[in-house]
């Protein structure tokens, strides 16, 4: 569905989004997350998103992201474009989601993913303020105290097979 907004400048906003998991949902978490970064990155520009919208110049800015919450969360990327470009680009977002939903990850994709979360999320938590929010939200909210130490073991434990359930899960083919 298309909604228009009126707006003052010459932009437009596209969101898809689909129902995604809880905090506790730790199961698909670190798959999830690799998917997410395959699809546009980790804190840094980067994944089929990136590529195929802001690399051929369709955007201004594209991102992708999972926000697990305590009851249900969102999966969703966004871009913003020209208003003439809006069926264009949502398009290939859909065209994204549902690459990933049928498990289409080259193992090189998915060992890049990989070793930039790996490296991302070890230089985020070289501080004591870092350590200590981490620590403290999954052990009030989910997982439980010292789930953040051991990602890096469990990011470079997702194989490709543990890809296609996750979007199965959180991307129906009723919305592709």
């Amino acid at each position: 569905r298309v909604k228009g907004v009126e707006k003052r400048d010459q932009s437009a906003v596209v969101y898809v989004g689909y129902r995604g998991m809880r905090i506790t949902d730790v199961a698909d978490a670190d798959a999830m997350t690799v998917l997410e970064t395959v699809m546009c990155g980790y804190g840094y520009p980067g994944g089929w998103l990136h590529s195929e919208l802001r690399g051929k110049g369709l955007v201004y800015e594209v991102h992708a992201y999972n926000a697990a919450w305590l009851d249900t969360g969102y999966v969703a990327a966004y871009a913003r474009c020209q208003p003439g470009r809006v069926p264009e680009v949502t398009g290939i977002i859909l065209k994204a989601f549902k690459r990933a939903r049928q498990g289409k990850v080259t193992k090189e994709e998915l060992r890049l993913a990989k070793r930039l979360i790996i490296t991302s999320k070890l230089l985020r938590a070289q501080t004591n303020e870092s350590q200590g929010t981490e620590a403290a939200v999954t052990d009030i909210y989910g997982p439980g105290f010292g789930f953040a130490e051991c990602l890096p073991e469990r990011i470079a434990a997702v194989t490709p097979a543990a890809l296609p359930p996750v979007p199965e899960t959180y991307f129906p083919t009723s919305l592709l």
